[in-house]
């Protein structure tokens, strides 16, 4: 039986689509940032402590992309 996925992988799949963007999807690192932050503070509630911190590295390579 196949689980519906997280509401942290949710977040992190659509805050990583954001920072890479896509065919007819500009790339939006502010909201990436923002999206992968919640991402990693959902996992971390959730209690997936090394995936939340792979979360919180992507937010911050997202947030580094806004400063460019």
């Amino acid at each position: 039986m196949l689980l519906p996925p997280c509401r942290y992988e949710i977040l992190f799949s659509y805050g990583s689509l954001l920072l890479s963007g896509g065919e007819g999807l500009a790339p939006d690192p502010a909201k990436a940032a923002e999206l992968l932050e919640a991402a990693a503070e959902a996992a971390s509630e959730a209690g997936k402590g090394k995936l939340a911190q792979r979360y919180y590295e992507q937010a911050a390579k997202a947030q580094a992309a806004c400063e460019e």
